[in-house]
């Protein structure tokens, strides 16, 4: 899951999920990356709800109130506690290409470059801190800065 304010200069920690619980890689994972094995490798209604609580508390402890814009998938249900520093807005049906800004390339580029064990190893160090989005379409593609 990847996540940034709306002009990219802050970045979430990046959260990968995979089938594996313990991957052969995880020891040499970057601090920054949060790794979470589930049955399908797939977003699961706890992890959001856990990962949504996490983020709650890190804007609560830093005295800091966001908004927070994701897709409609089934999974992405909020928790039954309130959120005192994260506002929730779901985007509507059958708009998330055209309205979720980490649509616009950064979740693609990530998929694409993340293939195997091997390849996150190098690619994830590269990717905290210094993924730029540029908009598909203009002069230039998603890439790396």
């Amino acid at each position: 899951m990847v996540g940034s304010n709306a002009t990219g200069t802050e970045k979430l920690r990046l959260l990968v999920l995979g089938k594996t619980q313990q991957p052969r890689w995880l020891p040499q994972k970057p601090d920054d990356v949060d790794y979470i094995g589930t049955n399908k490798g797939w977003m699961t209604t706890s992890v959001f709800q856990d990962w949504l609580i996490a983020l709650n508390v890190k804007m609560r402890t830093v005295n800091r109130k966001i908004l927070l814009l994701y897709d409609n998938a089934p999974v992405h249900i909020a928790p039954d506690e309130e959120l005192s520093h994260v506002v929730i807005a779901k985007l509507p049906k059958n708009t998330t290409a055209m309205l979720q800004p980490m649509d616009q390339g950064v979740i693609a580029w990530l998929k694409a470059h993340i293939l195997n064990d091997r390849t996150a190893i190098a690619v994830l160090p590269v990717l905290l801190g210094r993924l730029t989005v540029l908009l598909p379409g203009g002069a230039g593609s998603p890439k790396v800065s």
